[in-house]
This record gives structure tokens, C-alpha cells and sequence, in this order.
């Protein structure tokens, strides 16, 4: 019962690990609204986890909403410019 228990919550696990690719993936190209942290860490208003890659010299502050374009997905973070 318990290696049967493993195999479900492996199932389960990778499943999960599909549908987070394919949402991820979805997002790139969009415009999206994020919750700006640091430039390495920020969240969308879903909770996905963003990086920032910054031009210009525009100053942004911890707390802020702003725009920014999905650029790309490195493993569980979205890539995104502004």
C-alpha cells in the first residue's frame, strides 16, 4: 500500500509539473502586471515567480505594480523585461 501510495504521488507530482509548464509557457509574449520585489525575485498577480531584466535607468521601487513583458521561462521562474 505505501509503494502504491509513492507511485500516486509521483503521478501527481509530475502532472502538476505539466499543467506549471504549460501555464508558464502560455505567459511568454504577454504583457503581465507583477509585484516588484528585487530585479531576481517578483510575482505576477498569480504567484508565478519572476525575474526582471532592467534597461535604462527607470527606478523602481519594493512594493510597486508594473508592466512588464514575459520574455521567457528559466526553470520555475518567468523571464521578463520593462
Amino acid at each position: 500500500d505505501l509503494i502504491s501510495n509513492r507511485c500516486n504521488t509521483k503521478k501527481i507530482r509530475e502532472k502538476c509539473n505539466e499543467i506549471l509548464e504549460r501555464l508558464m509557457n502560455n505567459k511568454i509574449g504577454d504583457e503581465i502586471r507583477i509585484l516588484f520585489e528585487t530585479k531576481n525575485l517578483s510575482y505576477t498577480d498569480d504567484f508565478f515567480k519572476v525575474s526582471i531584466k532592467m534597461f535604462g535607468n527607470r527606478k523602481v521601487e519594493k512594493g510597486e505594480l508594473i508592466e512588464v513583458k514575459v520574455i521567457a521561462k528559466e526553470k520555475n521562474f518567468l523571464r521578463a523585461s520593462f
